[in-house]
């Protein structure tokens, strides 16, 4: 009996620890759920503030999505505005990706009122679009091994990720034209919190946060019964980065 006792709680010990380890989940075209993604336009208030709470630079992103056919195939457009004040230059982007796994198509920016960086994605490859004419990207080319998300749609991504508890998950994302290639990125769930929006409503979500390095980091705050992303506060150098969902 002594024995039976003893092996049961190795058993149970082991098993504690098994369970409060992380999965890893590896996304790909098989785990993103686009059913999450509605149409519609969401605003984000924007702004950096230092460490002595000084406000640095703050900004409007507005998101819309839109569902759109491309080649007889179903497809998901999100057009971005980044608006600033006057003097200062604003940016506009414009994205289509696949409806069934949310892999990029095309990818348009453009800063000001003259640089433009299109690109055209395949599975194996993203090169420099002839869509666009003075695309300042027009030589580019990056061999790929294997499909690669689009980080400019870092929210809309997350919109889709299976959240659970103790999960992390895998991405490869890639920010178009960047020197730096696609690369996995790790996005712990680590907990759960309630926040306040509007005057009372209280929403539960998903506490979601990547790891730069040092003490550099960013937490996202997912409604967990839409997936839209209410919030985000970002820490890089001690600088702080605030994305807040407006409704």
């Amino acid at each position: 009996m002594k024995t039976t006792t003893t092996t049961l709680i190795i058993a149970l010990f082991f098993q504690s620890i098994i369970t409060s380890q992380n999965n890893i989940v590896t996304i790909n075209k098989n785990n993103l759920n686009t059913s999450y993604l509605t149409e519609g336009k969401k605003q984000y208030l924007v702004y950096r503030e230092s460490k002595d709470g000084d406000v640095l630079d703050i900004s409007i992103w507005e998101r819309t999505i839109k569902f759109s056919k491309l080649n007889n195939k179903d497809a998901i457009v999100i057009e971005q505005h980044w608006k600033k004040p006057k003097a200062e230059k604003f940016r506009t982007v414009y994205s289509i990706c696949q409806k069934e796994n949310f892999y990029p198509i095309y990818h348009y920016a453009k800063v000001g009122t003259t640089k433009k960086d299109a690109f055209d994605f395949t599975s194996n490859h993203i090169k420099g679009s002839d869509s666009i004419i003075q695309n300042s990207k027009k030589d580019f080319y990056l061999k790929l091994k294997e499909p690669t998300l689009n980080w400019e749609l870092d929210l809309e991504t997350f919109q889709c990720l299976p959240l659970k508890k103790n999960t992390t998950f895998r991405i490869n994302f890639y920010h178009p034209g960047s020197p730096n290639g696609p690369n996995y990125y790790n996005y712990e769930v680590i907990g759960e919190d309630t926040i306040t929006i509007g005057s009372a409503d209280k929403v539960d979500c998903w506490l979601l946060k990547i790891k730069y390095e040092r003490d550099n980091h960013a937490i996202f705050w997912i409604d967990k019964n839409n997936r839209e992303v209410l919030k985000m506060v970002e820490v890089w150098d001690g600088i702080k980065r605030y994305k807040i969902k407006l409704f």
